[in-house]
């Protein structure tokens, strides 16, 4: 039940320690309820993170200190006026234990559980024996989730975007989710037919579950978000929430939870770093490892496809974005827009390869691959390039916004800012366009601390409005 808040940041919290075996550790009174002892705790989730983490700082009078192996499972609730989360933890090391007359200080690491069991976890041998001659990116994973990780079953939710292209691999003793990580670096987004191919795929966790999904999807997801539909965390459906900036602050009690609290801008403008870089143009080039003696430089060279010669400006119509907004390097001045347009960096990639394959199981095209893999091998330039560029244009806006703790925000889902303009026109402060609109939630960091909780947001966004 959420909290009836008297002030902004105000939560329920509760925590409790689980020993192996079930039981719970208890306080001198025989309370299970920890929450007094903690003093502060940091809840972290992003499209980059495997796994949720947690940082625990626990202040310890009662000599609990003694009780913990630093490994039992930790389990937290916390309830504020917007929304209520529970999360469940193990503990994998304690540190910066010091100790202040009869009290001690020390921080808990957690992380989700199946990070531990992903350590512990290898996987080896060909994929079509693993995985039972399954070979689509939904196929593999689910099986990775469910039989290695969980032993028979998922027991969090788990949603995936399928690929279209077939994966046929030799896992060399691979931990599951490095295998997961494999898949997603070489799956094609399934499009309409004639469109250009899209791939750019992440595998993330945050409080719904397990995700991966292309960026491409994200962002097509989170322009379909809206205000009134609620959150279903067993659907994968996300409430769209706006958070607006007010340079004076407001009396209203009405609506200070949908209020910033502060912003940061990291890297606003960094042009040298984007051409360095190639951010913008360059060439992509594929090459077959297996004949690493044959150069590009002889006419009859199979070693090497053909390079790709790739522009952001090119590739910016066959993204999906978010909006209302155009490509940024159209509003660079035609100076620096005509270094955006110069090639620098030349990106190899290996190209895969079916030398290993069993006799017989080669399909009828080029170097044993069959007809559907012909045409993905053939664009791996290009999917190369675009799968770079679709990385880096997503982070062409970034915002650090703290506001007051919801736990219903979710990292690879949408959420709407509104930031004025610094400096008001007759009294009245107009909206700043470039900063203000949707974006991606990029990661996510709840801090909680003396009964209050605020949320920290990474926000990315790829694309300018057309008149900022």
């Amino acid at each position: 039940m959420t909290l009836q808040r008297e002030k902004t940041g105000d939560v329920n919290f509760n925590l409790k320690i689980q020993e192996e075996g079930g039981s719970f550790i208890t306080n001198p009174e025989g309370a299970t309820d920890l929450s007094d002892l903690c003093r502060a705790v940091e809840i972290i989730e992003g499209i980059n993170n495997t796994a949720m983490r947690a940082h625990i700082v626990f202040e310890d009078s009662a000599g609990l200190i003694h009780s913990l192996r630093g490994t039992e499972i930790w389990i937290m609730t916390f309830s504020t006026a917007l929304s209520d989360a529970a999360y469940r933890f193990r503990a994998y090391a304690i540190e910066s234990r010091a100790r202040s007359g009869n009290t001690e200080s020390f921080m808990v690491q957690c992380v989700s559980e199946e990070y531990l069991i992903n350590e512990t976890t290898n996987i080896f041998g060909s994929s079509t024996q693993l995985f039972d001659k399954k070979t689509t990116a939904k196929d593999i994973v689910e099986t990775i989730l469910g039989q290695y990780i969980y032993g028979g079953g998922l027991s969090k939710n788990f949603f995936v975007e399928d690929s279209q292209n077939d994966h046929k691999f030799l896992a060399c003793n691979w931990r599951a989710f490095d295998t997961i990580y494999w898949v997603a670096n070489r799956s094609v987004r399934k499009t309409s037919s004639g469109t250009s191919p899209q791939n750019g795929f992440l595998f993330w966790e945050n409080l719904m579950g397990f995700h991966f999904k292309s960026i491409d999807e994200m962002i097509d997801k989170a322009e379909e978000q809206d205000y009134d539909t609620k959150s279903k965390q067993d659907k994968g459906n996300a409430r769209l929430y706006r958070y607006v900036y007010e340079p004076k602050k407001s009396e209203s009690e009405e609506s200070d939870e949908q209020k910033i609290e502060s912003i940061i801008f990291p890297d606003d403008r960094n042009y040298l770093k984007g051409l360095r870089n190639g951010c913008w143009a360059g060439f992509s080039q594929v090459f077959d490892p297996t004949k690493l003696n044959d150069s590009i430089l002889s006419g009859e060279s199979t070693n090497f496809l053909p390079p790709y010669q790739y522009q952001m400006n090119e590739m910016w119509n066959k993204m999906s974005h978010l909006s209302p907004g155009t490509n940024p390097a159209e509003s660079y001045t035609p100076n620096i827009k005509g270094l955006t347009e110069t090639p620098r960096r030349i990106k190899y990639e290996f190209a895969p390869h079916h030398i290993f394959d069993a006799k017989g199981e080669k399909g009828s095209g080029k170097d044993g691959r069959n007809e559907s893999e012909d045409k993905t091998y053939g664009d791996l330039p290009f999917l190369q390039a675009y799968k770079y560029l679709r990385i880096e244009s997503l982070k062409t806006v970034r915002l650090l916004v703290t506001v007051p703790g919801n736990f219903d925000l979710y990292s690879g889902y949408g959420v709407e800012i509104s930031i004025p303009k610094t400096k008001p026109r007759k009294d009245k402060y107009e909206v700043d366009k470039k900063y203000s609109g949707r974006y991606i939630i990029g990661g996510l960091r709840h801090k909680y601390s003396e009964g209050s909780v605020y949320t920290e947001m990474l926000l990315y966004r790829d694309s300018l409005p057309d008149k900022p």
